[in-house]
């Protein structure tokens, strides 16, 4: 058995512990394509208001390069500890933007947006058909009419292909984490488990378990459908081209026309 996980466990909840390290772990992602990729599609909606409300925030990251782009970001998530981040790195960088804890399936706010965002397989952190019900609820009722709400899911290719039994594992300053994602295809289910421990309290391992659900496109539809908003366009990972099974992320883009 490896000596981490010798070490007294501790179970904490998604993102608790993940978050001191979580920029380190997600070093390879290219935020400032993320943000361009956003401006393009809202562009191409005809959508030129500045104030954009990101609803799953993590560290901050997305709405910083929004910022370098001249756009205003409002900031939630419903990780503590992911919000901390997310303010200090703003906070760092001397930009005033709203930034705090919320849920994106209960959220609701007096001002009202053109653009609406979540990114990064964020929705698949819901579970049912109830869970994006909600979700999507809460993002029409803070939409303006013509407004967009810009998200992606991750497919079935992409599990399978990347994730179906995947483990890394990493040490950096003053941390070491071990990773095991995991796919049950029956139930179309997607299980990230991470084991941290920290310099500062070497003898102690912290235990995370992310679930995420895989859908169907066709499922995502059919919640859209039952939501009101329509599907302004459904594209294949970071370009203009249809989005279908056989791409590994694929965005959609609603739009409020009422």
């Amino acid at each position: 058995m490896p000596p981490l996980f010798r070490k007294p466990l501790q179970k904490v909840r998604p993102y608790e512990k993940l978050a001191r390290v979580y920029d380190i772990i997600m070093s390879h992602v290219n935020y400032r394509r993320w943000a361009r990729y956003i401006v393009r599609l809202c562009k191409w909606a005809e959508i030129s208001d500045t104030s954009i409300l990101d609803i799953s925030c993590g560290t901050g990251s997305l709405g910083l390069e929004l910022y370098k782009l001249g756009y205003k970001p409002y900031l939630f998530d419903a990780s503590h500890a992911m919000v901390y981040r997310a303010r200090k790195r703003l906070q760092e960088k001397s930009i005033l933007a709203p930034i705090w804890v919320n849920d994106m399936q209960l959220f609701s706010l007096r001002n009202k947006f053109y653009i609406i965002v979540c990114i990064y397989d964020s929705m698949n952190y819901l579970l049912s058909a109830e869970e994006w019900n909600s979700a999507l609820s809460c993002v029409s009722n803070t939409l303006r009419n013509r407004g967009l709400f810009i998200f992606d899911v991750c497919t079935k290719l992409n599990s399978v292909k990347n994730f179906k039994n995947y483990r890394d594992e990493e040490s950096g300053p003053g941390f070491t984490y071990k990773r095991h994602s995991k796919y049950f295809e029956k139930e179309n289910v997607q299980v990230n488990e991470f084991w941290l421990s920290f310099s500062d309290n070497p003898n102690k391992v912290y235990y995370e378990s992310h679930t995420q659900k895989i859908y169907l496109l066709d499922e995502v539809r059919e919640f859209v459908q039952r939501s009101g908003l329509i599907i302004r366009g459904i594209f294949n990972d970071f370009t203009m081209h249809p989005g279908s099974e056989d791409s590994e992320r694929v965005h959609f883009v609603l739009q409020k026309m009422t």
